[in-house]
C-alpha cells in the first residue's frame, strides 16, 4: 500500500508535471503527499561570494520566497483534492538531503530532467543519480498528469525479483492494462549457426526459450493477490531488450513503462543495467524503477 508520496521539486515544468501526477496518485491511493524542494548548498555558497548582499540577508529572502512558493503549492493540491499535503524546504547537498527524505516514503515522484540540462547531460539526471542511491520506488516523470494510467508496459526478464514488477504496475495501477514484456535472445545462436546448427534446430531452441518465458509470467501473474485487478497481457518476443520494450511502448502507447534495478551483494549502491538507462534515457513515456533483490539478473 503506498501511504506516503515523496514529489521533488525544483519548479521547472516537469517538476511541476511531477507533482501533478504525484497528487493524482496520493488522492487515488488516499496518501499523504510531501513536497520538497532543496536548496543546493555549493551553489547558495558560490552565490553569496559573487553577491554584495549580507549572506543572512540573502538565505533569508531567498528561503522566505521559496517557501512561499512550495506553499501555496501544497495548499492548492490539498484544497484541489482533499489529501493531507505538507512541504518543505531544505538545505544541503540535493542529492544527499533527497535520499534521507526518501527513507520515509513509499513512493519518490520526480522529473525527468531539471533545470539544468547541462549538468544532467554531463553527469547524469538527478532522478538517475538518486535511482543508484535509493532503494525505494521511483516515478520518473515526463509527461503532463491528464489522467490515469491505462496502459503499461512492464519488463520481466524471469529473475527471482521480476514478480515485484508486476506487483508494483498492480499497485499503481489497478485499473490498467499491463503488458508483462519479456525479451529474450537465444544464447550463442550467432556461434550456432557458424558451427553448422541446423535453421530449424535454432528455431526450436527459440521455441523452447519463449515457452519458458511465458510460463515464467503466467506463475508470477498466477501468484499475485485475489484483488490486483489489471488486465495483465503476457507478452514474450524474441530480440534486444532495449528495442523489445521501446517498440511495445510505441505500439501500445503506453503511459508508463515498469523496470527493475538491482543491488549485487556487498555493495550499498543500486546498479543500473544498460537496459534501464537506455529506457529511462529514450522512453517518451513515465518510467517507474523498483529495486529487485540481490539475486536478480542485471538489467
Amino acid at each position: 500500500m503506498l501511504q506516503r508520496l515523496l514529489a521533488i521539486t525544483d519548479f521547472s515544468d516537469q517538476a511541476d508535471n511531477a507533482v501533478a501526477r504525484a497528487a493524482r496518485i496520493a488522492t487515488e491511493c488516499h496518501a499523504a503527499l510531501h513536497l520538497l524542494h532543496v536548496v543546493s548548498e555549493p551553489s547558495l555558497a558560490a552565490l553569496r561570494d559573487f553577491s554584495g548582499v549580507a549572506a543572512t540577508d540573502l538565505e533569508r529572502s531567498l528561503l522566505a520566497a521559496t517557501e512561499s512558493t512550495l506553499d501555496r503549492s501544497a495548499e492548492a493540491i490539498a484544497h484541489d483534492t482533499g489529501v493531507t499535503v505538507t512541504s518543505s524546504v531544505r538545505i544541503g547537498r540535493v542529492l544527499e538531503v533527497i535520499v534521507a527524505a526518501a527513507q520515509q516514503a513509499d513512493l519518490i515522484v520526480m522529473g525527468a530532467r531539471g533545470t539544468n540540462p547541462i549538468r544532467d547531460a554531463v553527469l547524469g539526471t538527478t532522478a538517475e543519480r538518486l535511482l543508484s542511491r535509493s532503494s525505494g520506488p521511483t516515478l520518473v516523470v515526463r509527461r503532463p498528469a491528464t489522467g490515469g494510467y491505462d496502459r503499461v508496459v512492464a519488463a520481466f526478464d524471469g529473475s527471482p525479483g521480476s514478480p515485484k514488477l508486476i506487483a508494483a504496475a498492480a499497485t499503481l495501477c489497478p485499473a490498467a492494462e499491463v503488458h508483462v514484456v519479456n525479451a529474450f535472445d537465444l544464447p550463442f545462436e550467432g556461434r550456432l549457426r557458424v558451427v553448422g546448427v541446423a535453421e530449424a534446430e535454432i528455431q526450436r531452441y527459440r521455441r523452447q526459450q519463449g515457452e519458458r518465458a511465458m510460463a515464467s509470467i503466467q506463475r508470477a501473474i498466477a501468484h499475485l493477490p485475489a484483488a490486483a485487478s489489471p488486465r495483465f497481457v503476457p507478452v514474450v518476443a524474441h530480440g534486444n531488450a532495449i528495442e523489445v520494450l521501446l517498440e511495445h511502448e510505441r505500439a501500445t502507447r503506453a503511459d508508463l513503462i515498469v523496470i527493475g534495478k538491482h543491488c549485487p551483494q556487498g555493495l550499498a549502491d543500486f546498479l543500473l543495467g544498460s537496459v534501464t538507462r537506455h529506457v529511462l534515457a529514450d522512453a517518451s513515456c513515465d518510467v517507474l524503477v523498483v529495486a529487485l533483490s540481490e539475486a536478480a539478473a542485471e538489467r
